[in-house]
């Protein structure tokens, strides 16, 4: 009987063992075949290997992301999206933050979180293109309860539209600022004057006519030209709107101006530059058609604006004094709210490495309530780089103290 117990038991701990070998294997291959944009045989793969193991968080984490890839592998299938199909992915990122509230495992872009938002905010994105205003609204509650549209992100973003002036406009970049943005204007009737612009979806065929059609957006060139055109020969040109003039640069193979930054300038000059033009911080400079020379830096944006006053310290150490409330909002299981808090970390220290290295007194008062929010609420850098960097401005003021 005692050799009968042992030998099942034997049997047992082998299949167990035999059972992880081959999950891992299959979660192997279902992560290599979505890399290689497989994404129908990932699909099939990584739901084999959810079921071979439910608790693993980095196979449904994959397989969310295989079946957002399948339903629509860039911004351009948006209007093609299959509801069910998305509501897969969504389930699957849901179940990750049920398994492990802060997802350790492999990366692909945004976190489990942002996801849910990303998923459902182009749902709502979908039904707007189909002129369902109540189904956009009806998607963009239902990613708020499933776990999406973060406190954090809709603070930050409110922040962000309030700053405007009336009938700004106001340029973003990313899943967590364009989303949380269209859930403020059409859930909450927030700024709803302000013209929010995700400048990388301009690259689609189908945003510039929702933006006309349900945001009052205009173009100085006829619908047929905006939904068709892909690029223009450009060489660097000196152009001016209004009381503004800079050189605008090829961004195409160093030979042409490619979708986006035409239809950004078809902007510009339908508007002659009359309004606000604000961009959230962290825009690479082609993205922006080169309007850096214009712009006014502020601490978490930058503007464009015939009526800007130059920023000063008293505007910057407000700025961050009330940015600095969202620090009791940011999920700490969220990569993307940590990084998105970070980001304005380091803009205000390279505000104070700069001002010091002017000779600016004000910057140690920026300093100082930046230590003083630190040892309050103790967010740790997660970039090694960063926190070289803090340790280096900090270190000015330590050794100035001591002369």
């Amino acid at each position: 009987m005692k050799h009968i117990v042992l030998f099942g038991l034997f049997i047992f701990l082998n299949f167990n063992a035999l059972k992880a070998q081959n999950f891992e294997q299959v979660l192997a291959q279902g992560k290599s075949e979505f890399k290689s944009r497989q994404f129908a045989e990932a699909v099939t793969t990584l739901e084999r290997a959810v079921k071979l193991n439910p608790q693993n968080s980095e196979a449904h984490y994959f397989l969310g992301y295989s079946y957002d890839r399948l339903n629509a592998s860039d911004a351009n299938g948006i209007p093609n999206l299959s509801i069910e199909l998305m509501m897969k992915a969504s389930k699957e990122f849901e179940t990750v933050n049920q398994l492990t509230p802060k997802y350790t495992g492999e990366f692909v872009i945004l976190d489990p979180y942002s996801k849910i938002t990303a998923e459902w905010g182009s749902a709502a994105f979908k039904y707007l293109h189909l002129n369902k205003k109540d189904s956009a609204i009806w998607a963009l509650k239902q990613g708020k309860a499933k776990g999406g549209f973060s406190e954090f992100f809709l603070k930050f973003n409110r922040m962000n539209l309030e700053q405007c002036s009336k009938n700004a406009f106001l340029f973003l970049s990313g899943d967590n600022f364009t989303f949380n943005t269209l859930y403020l204007q059409l859930i909450d009737q927030c700024r709803t004057d302000v013209k929010a612009i995700d400048v990388g979806l301009l690259g689609c065929t189908w945003y510039p006519a929702m933006l006309r059609q349900h945001f009052n957006v205009q173009f100085d060139r006829n619908d047929q030209y905006i939904d068709s055109i892909q690029k223009i020969a450009w060489s660097d040109s000196l152009i001016t709107i209004g009381n503004f003039t800079w050189t605008v640069k090829p961004t195409l193979e160093s030979t042409y101006l490619d979708r986006q930054n035409v239809l950004l300038l078809s902007l510009l000059n339908k508007n002659e530059l009359k309004d606000e033009f604000n961009f959230i911080s962290g825009f690479p400079e082609e993205d922006k058609l080169f309007l850096n020379e214009l712009c006014m830096p502020y601490l978490d944006h930058e503007r464009v604006s015939v009526n800007t006053i130059e920023s000063n310290w008293d505007t910057i150490i407000q700025d961050y004094k009330n940015f600095l409330y969202l620090s009791e909002y940011v999920n700490q299981n969220s990569k993307m709210e940590v990084l998105n808090f970070e980001n304005i970390q380091t803009r205000t220290m390279l505000f104070v490495y700069m001002a010091h290295s002017n000779g600016e007194d004000n910057a140690r008062k920026l300093m100082s309530l930046f230590n003083k929010h630190f040892k309050h609420y103790g967010h740790p850098f997660t970039r090694e780089d960063i926190h070289n960097f803090y340790l280096e401005v900090n270190a000015l003021f330590i050794q100035n103290s001591k002369r």
